[in-house]
């Protein structure tokens, strides 16, 4: 054999070491390891007197003298106190806790094997305000958190989902029979248990109503410019998490975006819908009828807010009352000098954000944060007062 394909088959796997007569290193060290325990297993029967005829009757099948054929001694483990896991916080786990992973390692087999370091113990802790086991809700004890979706019928008493609702029940979020959901429409929240889930429909029964409590307690309406791109669809996903309830779109002399289609209006409804359920809202915000500037301020609160750059005296935390409000939001381009003049005219009030430049989504969202924090603070009954 070539020396080179004899070094190539030394370092080679094992089905190469077979084919040139090498043997597998693994079978070798195997027998080597079991050759040790013979001699080990020799010398003790030796020690102990097990030689000589005595201990050829009892290996009569052959083999040394001394040791019993086909006998070995059973070494039985010591008992050892199991050890209490560990807190992820620190401290010794509360009794009822219970290792989790199996049975014990072995004694050796420990983390940080060479520096003696502790050994990792996980374990299976009770959840807070749950107990161990539940993996429902119990229909008499329906918490908040359940899955919401929104309908637009009546909720009546056997309520029955179609649909793309129930595809996500079924198939997405694999809800059975027995679990709880809340459907909710126009503020009002029903607890209702499922009683049959298939991937075409669903059937289930309310065991509880009662109005949302999440809602504000007042109507903020945001006039919203057609903006270029996705911006406006990133303002109306947050600023429904932040409580609006009506978005008016609209076109101003400096608008990039010029119209508001069927399909992305309907897209928009469906982002508003889907916002508001991951904000546990009571409703959806109403997707109003573009406009343009001049007939914008007709379905707006009287004294609407109108957030402009060129106004850096009046805050708008300083000027928002007590109850419903208006904000508008000027394009990528601004608002017209002529354009003031007529929102001036109809009642409007310019405000300012700040000292600092914005774009319009970013001002859209930060005029709307703004406006509920004070509107919140407002309506809690003893702070603030009428304005």
């Amino acid at each position: 054999m070539p020396r080179g394909a004899l070094h190539a088959a030394r370092r080679g796997p094992a089905r190469a070491r077979r084919r040139h007569g090498l043997g597998d290193p693994r079978d070798r060290r195997r027998e080597a390891r079991r050759a040790r325990g013979r001699r080990r297993r020799c010398r003790s029967a030796r020690r102990r007197g097990g030689g000589g005829e005595r201990g050829a009757q009892r290996h009569a099948g052959g083999g040394p003298p001394g040791i019993g054929r086909g006998r070995r001694r059973r070494v039985r483990p010591r008992a050892r106190e199991p050890r209490r896991p560990r807190s992820p916080r620190g401290g010794v786990a509360p009794p009822g806790a219970r290792r989790a992973g199996g049975p014990a390692r072995r004694r050796g087999h420990r983390a940080g094997r060479g520096g003696g370091g502790a050994r990792r113990v996980r374990a299976s802790w009770p959840s807070p305000g749950r107990a161990r086991g539940a993996r429902r809700l119990d229909p008499a004890n329906a918490d908040r958190v359940t899955h919401r979706f929104f309908v637009d019928e009546e909720i009546a008493e056997h309520p029955v989902l179609r649909g793309p609702q129930a595809h996500q029940i079924a198939n997405v979020l694999r809800l059975r029979a027995n679990e709880v959901i809340t459907l909710v429409r126009d503020g009002i929240e029903a607890k209702v248990q499922l009683c049959e889930v298939t991937g075409e429909e669903v059937r289930g029964r309310v065991i509880g109503r009662c109005p949302a409590e999440t809602e504000p307690p007042f109507r903020l309406t945001l006039a919203l410019p057609l903006l270029k791109g996705d911006h406006d669809e990133e303002v109306v996903e947050a600023v429904t998490q932040l409580g609006v309830h009506t978005i008016v779109p609209f076109v101003s002399a400096r608008s990039v975006a010029r119209s508001l289609t069927s399909a992305k209006r309907e897209r928009w409804r469906r982002i508003a819908r889907e916002s508001a359920e991951t904000a546990r809202r009571g409703r959806v915000p109403v997707i109003a009828e573009p406009r343009d500037w001049r007939a914008l301020f007709d379905v707006l609160d009287p004294g609407a807010l109108v957030a402009w750059e060129a106004e850096p005296l009046v805050s708008l935390r300083d000027v928002v009352a007590r109850g419903d409000a208006s904000l508008v939001i000027g394009p990528e381009g601004g608002l017209e000098s002529d354009e003031i003049a007529f929102a001036r005219e109809k009642g409007a009030r310019t405000v300012s954000l700040g000292p600092r430049n914005l774009r319009s989504e970013t001002a859209a969202i930060a005029a709307v944060a703004e406006a509920v924090a004070a509107l919140e603070g407002l309506a809690r009954p003893g702070v603030g007062g009428d304005r």
